[in-house]
Parts: structure tokens; sequence; C-alpha cells
């Protein structure tokens, strides 16, 4: 068991403190609908208090960053500071995206993490996010978002989305999505879902099918979230039932490559005269004829297109095709990589839950571009926790 003198308590709390700060000035600025997708612009003053939250939240955790390298003796992870801090020069000044800045961030929350208390950490990320949640649908019902930027009731079909404040239907989905990862991941660390008593198994079980069951399904109608819990609710119900023991990280990398190459592919080559694929083009919601469009309009190259920007006029919802357009063919090997360990995190820890949480994530990568948006930080970081056991 790790000691904490104090200097690590100091650093636990700021390291905390940041994160939540983080989280949710994320949540006001960049899902809720002060953020409109009909690219309204923000108010000045969200703008400002984002920019100086992220100023804060960035000298924070430099500062930890240094003060982490003052008293490592990994070299590794050394060479991962100087790694950051190269992909950072690369895109201000050269404007070469093999990084996002939400991925720049996830990194150095990660780098960091050997400093933090996982199981605080777990408990104020959930806080945090409950309390941005309420904040959000509280200033929707009080009608205190701009009237410009208010999302309006999307229909698809004979079926009305609700966002509550967000704004889109499918971030209110992924929101609440993540927001319940991190309920079971916390639940599971205090004390393993699997040796609970059968009556408290029923009523988590119960607990998390509702809950899912009204705001991915009745509220938001999001297909992708719906995706994540079809393989969540069984997994977790089998775990109930009997403790797996979690699959080498190879296992994990084949599902996320097999998903990335029928992703790409299913794109790239993207035929409407095709009946099948004109199907799924329909089904996906126009997904497959705009990343097949923007592909081809944008290409993808070694470094990623500092042309190509989200929305503009293509929303890419494909973390597989966003990757190649945005940060090329290196950034997406990075991101493989660190998938990678990520994974084999899960197998060092033996954490079932948190493979099955990013296998689902995986899955939902093929239908939305939101795997590494703030919101999703949680369950790649929480990893790291057994980032440092031995093999």
């Amino acid at each position: 068991m790790r000691i904490l003198n104090p200097r690590n308590i100091t650093n636990n709390g700021l390291y905390i403190f940041s994160y939540c700060l983080l989280m949710f000035i994320a949540s006001i600025y960049t899902y809720s609908e002060f953020n409109s997708v009909n690219m309204v612009s923000k108010p000045h003053y969200i703008t400002i208090v984002w920019y100086f939250s992220l100023l804060l939240f960035l000298s924070i955790q430099v500062f930890l960053a240094f003060r982490n390298i003052s008293i490592s003796n990994n070299r590794n992870k050394n060479y991962f500071y100087l790694f950051i801090i190269f992909s950072t020069l690369l895109i201000v000044f050269f404007h070469l995206k093999i990084m996002t800045l939400t991925m720049i961030l996830l990194f150095l929350l990660v780098c960091n993490s050997n400093i933090i208390n996982f199981d605080l950490f777990l408990k104020y990320d959930l806080i945090t996010r409950f309390i941005s949640f309420l904040v959000i649908v509280l200033m929707f019902f009080l009608n205190m978002f701009p009237v410009a930027n208010s999302t309006q009731t999307i229909r698809r079909g004979d079926v009305i989305r609700n966002s509550l404040g967000f704004n889109h239907p499918n971030t209110l989905g992924g929101y609440f999505l993540i927001m319940l990862f991190v309920f079971l991941l916390y639940i599971n660390s205090k004390t393993d879902i699997s040796l609970l008593s059968v009556g408290k198994k029923i009523s988590l079980f119960i607990f998390v099918l509702l809950t899912s069951v009204y705001f991915e399904v009745i509220l938001a109608n999001s297909r992708s979230s719906e995706i994540a819990m079809i393989i969540i609710i069984p997994a977790l119900c089998a775990y109930m039932i009997y403790k797996f023991k979690v699959p080498k990280q190879w296992i994990g990398m084949a599902i996320l490559i097999v998903t990335m190459v029928i992703a790409i592919l299913l794109s790239y080559f993207y035929d409407p005269s095709n009946d099948i694929i004109s199907k799924m083009n329909v089904i996906s919601s126009n997904r497959l004829f705009l990343q097949h469009t923007a592909l081809h309009q944008y290409g993808f190259g070694l470094l990623g297109n500092p042309l190509f920007t989200q929305g503009k006029p293509f929303w890419i919802d494909n973390q597989y095709v966003f990757n190649l357009l945005c940060i090329g063919i290196l950034g997406s090997a990075i991101y493989l990589i660190f998938m990678y360990v990520v994974f084999k995190n899960s197998f060092k820890g033996n954490n079932y839950l948190l493979f099955v949480i990013l296998i689902s994530i995986v899955i939902k990568s093929a239908f939305e571009s939101t795997a590494t948006d703030y919101y999703s930080f949680l369950p790649f970081i929480y990893s790291f926790k057994y980032f440092y056991f031995k093999d």
C-alpha cells in the first residue's frame, strides 16, 4: 500500500481540483447549449471563463509535471512529458495536428496520475459530473441559455428526442453513459460487484437498467449510447453471477483494430448503389456519406490535415475516420499505442468491469468521435491505477 506524505497529499489535492475544474467548465462550455450545434457563437463571458479555467488547469498540471520529473527516476515517464511538449510545439508553430488538444490534456493527466489517490479521484469525478449534469438541466428549465443557442426539439421519424440543456441528444446520451460508467467503477472500487449480496446486485442491476432505458432510449434516443449499453448491461449481469478474469490486452486490441478497419473501409468505399450499404447509411443518419465525402475531399496523410475542422462542413461521427482526417496516420498510431497500454492496464489489474467499459467505448467510437472528449477521460486515466503493477 502506498503511504502518502504531506507533499503527495498536496499533489493529490491539486490534481483532483484541476481535473474537476476542467470537467465542470468543459461541461458548460462544450456540452451545454452554450455550444450551439448550429454554430451560433458562444457568449463572451462563457469563453472568458473557459480560457481562464483552461489556463489554470494547465498551470497546475505543468507544475505537477515538473515536480513529478524532479522526484521521478522513471525515464519512460520523462520521455512521455517530452513527447507531449514536442507535440504541442508542432501543433502551435507548424500546425501539424498529430494530436488534438483533448489528447494532449489526457496524456498530461495520465503522466501525472501516479500522484493521486484513485478512490478519491473516482469519488470527486462522480460528484463533479452529477453537479454539472444538474446545473445544465436546471439552466435548461430556467431558460438561462441564450435563445439563439437553444436546441430545438429533434425528431427522428415518430420519435421526439430531448437534450435537457445539452447541445444535442447524443451529447446527453454520451454524458450520461460515461457518468454511469464512473458510478459502476466507483461501486466496484469500494466493494467488488461480484461479491455483493443478491439483494444489492438486483438493486444495482435494476437501477442501471432503468436509468439507461430512460436517458438513452426514451429521452435522448442516442443509438451509439444504446449500442454501448447493449454491451454493458449483459456483461454486468454476467459478472454478478460469475467473476470473470480479464482477457489479455490482445483481445481488446483485436476488437479495436477490427472495428477500426471496418469503420474506415465502409466510409472510404461507400457506394450508394449498393442496397446494403445504402440502408446502413440511412440507419446511421447519413454518417457514411458524410464520412466518405470528408475523406475524399480532405484526404489523409502522415501528420493529419490542418484544414479539416469538425463540423465545418462535416460532422464526423466516427472516431477512427476523425483520427485519420485530423491527426493522420501517425496520430492514429499514437492512439492505438495508447489504447494498447490502457487495455494492458485493465488486464494487469484484473478489472473486468473496466475492460468491458473500454470495449463498449471502442464499439461506440465507430458511431461517434467522442472517445477522447473531456467527459470521456475517466476510464482511460483510471486504468493507470494498475500501470505500475508487475506483469
